[in-house]
């Protein structure tokens, strides 16, 4: 009961920005010209920060993590895979949407989901675990989704060559990837990032997460969720279910994981869908709408569904 009501207290602050987001539109106070501004904000400037500060300021060692790695990214390559076929032959996507929806079902909303909850219950044991994981999960996840979009982008008659080129120029000029590069970089030369970047990355990425929320909720406000339950559904219950089950199976009897392995990768994987994959999609006005039912969705889920793991899975965290 206790980590139920604290799971609920880290989520209700995102149903209410979200709310907050969708009052303000349903009252016509934000203009559609204010959104894109404020989308370019977030997208240019806020999530590159955040990304660059938390990869480049990063202090987790991962020696001796290698399984860690390899469960939970295998999974992830697996989910992905499933996901973005069944979109293409199940649910008829072109690649650019059934790309975005297998990041939807693949990309964990760790900082304001998993993060907290790991602190809660094991502290500093189980949070190194999760920001060495997550070093590499933005990059990993935008990246292949970036490829496949700008795959889709291309005309299916032009030369390999030119299409590869025309993709590597997209991804060059991506400020995320520019972003993760660059911290990436940084952290392998060991060169102590200089306070002022320090600081400043930190502040001006404290407002990417708030800003987003806040855009889906007036969003939402001129969308239909009920147009097609489908589709959002079956990303929710990949990213829930299907993921952290897959994990655990991973973690448990192929890898051999610690049980604080399994524990950190499990609830790492049933986090709610992440912001993340709404911001791509809306960026490249791809699948918009489901992205944003199945975000909601999850949020809703993730909170049962994390009691029932530490019920049935990991009792003894309790």
């Amino acid at each position: 009961m206790i980590l139920f009501y604290q799971a609920l207290s880290t989520l209700l602050p995102v149903f209410l920005l979200i709310f907050i987001g969708w009052g303000c539109g349903k009252k016509n106070w934000i203009s559609t010209s204010s959104l894109v501004d404020m989308n370019k904000l977030v997208f240019f400037i806020a999530i590159p920060c955040l990304l660059f500060n938390s990869v480049a300021t990063n202090n987790a060692t991962l020696k001796g993590l290698g399984s860690l790695f390899l469960t939970y990214y295998l999974a992830l390559s697996l989910v992905y895979i499933f996901v973005f076929v069944v979109g293409q032959h199940f649910f008829k996507l072109n690649i650019k949407e059934s790309a975005v929806m297998a990041m939807a079902a693949t990309f964990s909303n760790n900082l304001m989901v998993a993060f907290p909850i790991l602190q809660f219950t094991e502290g500093e044991a189980a949070t190194v675990r999760l920001f060495a994981l997550i070093t590499i999960h933005a990059t990993f996840l935008w990246g292949i989704t970036l490829i496949l979009i700008e795959l889709g982008n291309q005309n299916s008659q032009s030369r390999w060559h030119k299409s590869l080129k025309a993709i590597l120029l997209n991804l060059i000029k991506n400020p995320i990837l520019v972003a993760l590069t660059l911290a990436g970089l940084w952290k392998i030369s060991t060169i102590p990032i200089p306070s002022f970047l320090a600081n400043f990355t930190a502040f001006t990425g404290k407002m990417a997460a708030p800003l987003t929320l806040f855009i889906l909720g007036v969003r939402l406000s001129t969308l239909s969720l009920n147009e097609n339950k489908c589709e959002p559904g079956f990303i929710v219950l990949m990213k829930c279910i299907g993921l952290p089950v897959l994990v655990w199976f991973l973690g448990r009897h192929i890898f051999k994981l610690d049980d604080m392995g399994v524990y950190v990768t499990t609830i790492m994987a049933a986090a709610s869908v992440g912001v993340n994959p709404y911001i791509l999609a809306q960026q490249y006005h791809i699948y918009e709408r489901r992205v944003a039912s199945a975000f909601l969705l999850s949020v809703i889920i993730c909170v049962f569904s994390y009691t029932l793991w530490l019920v049935g899975f990991f009792a003894e965290i309790l």
